[in-house]
């Protein structure tokens, strides 16, 4: 596996598309750097992280809003609260859906 080298991405997109990559678009468009003061308008949102989602440590983590709610769901993977019920789902994923 090779180290991705972000100039050298640059440069390819560059020079076959014409384009230069937006690598921070979807935090800068929709914040979560800062999220106390990017969602302090925000309400009737629920973020969810999987013990076993790679995507988890680059999402939010942690309840700062009364309006906000924040769900851990230990032995889950992406996305899997938001997948149909299984038999075999773990009662924290149960949990979480509702």
């Amino acid at each position: 596996m090779t180290n991705f080298d972000k100039d050298e991405h640059t440069i390819a997109c560059q020079d076959k598309y014409g384009l230069t990559p937006q690598y921070n678009f979807a935090i800068n468009y929709f914040g979560g750097k800062q999220p106390e003061l990017d969602f302090r308008e925000a309400s009737n949102i629920i973020f969810t992280n999987g013990e076993l989602d790679p995507w988890s440590r680059g999402g939010i983590n942690s309840t700062f809003s009364s309006k906000i709610d924040y769900i851990y769901i230990k032995g889950a993977a992406h996305h899997l609260d938001l997948f149909s019920e299984d038999p075999s789902d773990g009662p924290d994923v149960k949990r979480a859906r509702k």
